[in-house]
């Protein structure tokens, strides 16, 4: 089973276009969540508009060990490129990483 779970960005209005941040109190929730419904957590989504689906400093700044980024990359409103990123073990920088739904 899988499942993908949309969650509010706190970050204020005039930063929402090029940053995203969740709650503790979501991080928790999704935890639980997960848990009660037999599933793990492994990974983000997120988009970057009018830009390229490669993590930015930013994103590796505050990026958790042993998970899976999903980047999509939004032109002019549309979803043009689509980018899996796992972090390096030394938080240099991501490595491309292939994502397998069966």
């Amino acid at each position: 089973m899988q499942a993908i779970t949309q969650v509010e960005n706190v970050f204020e209005a005039e930063e929402q276009h090029h940053r995203y941040a969740m709650t503790p109190q979501d991080w928790m929730r999704l935890e639980d969540e997960a848990e009660a419904r037999g599933l793990t957590l492994v990974g983000y989504y997120h988009s970057h508009p009018d830009s390229p689906a490669i993590p930015s400093i930013y994103d590796r700044d505050h990026a958790l060990p042993n998970f899976t980024y999903i980047i999509t990359q939004v032109q002019d409103g549309e979803a043009v490129d689509m980018r899996v990123w796992r972090l390096k073990d030394d938080r240099t920088a991501f490595d491309p990483d292939t994502l397998i739904v069966t």
